[in-house]
């Protein structure tokens, strides 16, 4: 059958506005794993069970300090939603509640959070590290510990991620103190919550800086659009 002759004058192009911004997001991910390197021990293997043991009783004390109903009530809610969400206290932070204007700031924060997800189990798969409650049977984690290795900690390499990648682009120190403070207080909540030990943390902080060269070269467009934005 002949195309219709008003049809093929109309340009049948996939409108870019019209993305799934979830699958924007994964669009210049390719691009981050041709770079060389980021599978170079980028961090050192978790503590040995000396160091691992003084973790323990720090998150002990952690539990038993959420015993008081000054850190139970702030700090429950918040462990429940970032489970549960993908950086919600940074989106509120950066974002009206209609993100339309913001789209490219959104699809930055997707690909971080997608890209932080995928070296993060790389490296957890490397060094295989017991959650804290498998070690500890006095540990009580307040959510369900998730179906894989703790170390090192994805919360803090999303985070920490996001928040390197979203400083880059809003060109404001004040907001990316907050960025930061977000990003650190998610990443201790994971310890407070008997998920991770604080060196899963630190693991996971120092990976975001070490692979953020390459996530810059990899992300172009990505940052450009966000960064559009922001001026």
């Amino acid at each position: 059958m002949p195309l219709n002759k008003s049809l093929s004058k109309t340009v049948t192009t996939f409108p870019a506005s019209g993305w799934d911004r979830d699958m924007e997001a994964r669009i210049e991910l390719p691009n981050f794993f041709e770079i060389q390197g980021w599978r170079d021990n980028l961090i050192d293997p978790p503590p040995g069970p000396d160091e691992t043991a003084n973790e323990l009783e720090d998150l002990l004390e952690k539990q038993e300090k959420l015993q008081d109903p000054s850190e139970w009530l702030i700090r429950k809610p918040e462990i429940e939603l970032e489970a549960k969400e993908d950086c919600p206290y940074i989106r509120r932070l950066l974002m009206p509640a209609s993100s339309v204007s913001f789209s490219g700031t959104d699809v930055l924060i997707r690909a971080m959070f997608e890209l932080g997800t995928i070296v993060g189990i790389y490296y957890k798969k490397k060094f295989m590290r017991s959650r804290p409650s498998q070690l500890e049977p006095r540990l009580r984690p307040i959510i369900d510990v998730p179906g894989w290795p703790a170390y090192p900690s994805n919360h803090a390499l999303q985070y920490f991620l996001i928040a390197k990648a979203l400083a880059t682009v809003v060109h404001s120190d004040e907001l990316s103190e907050q960025l930061f403070k977000i990003a650190q207080r998610v990443a201790e909540n994971r310890e407070w919550a008997g998920l991770h030990y604080c060196s899963d943390t630190e693991a996971g902080e120092r990976l975001a800086f070490a692979i953020f060269p390459s996530v810059m070269d990899a992300y172009r467009e990505t940052f450009q659009r966000a960064a559009r934005e922001w001026t």
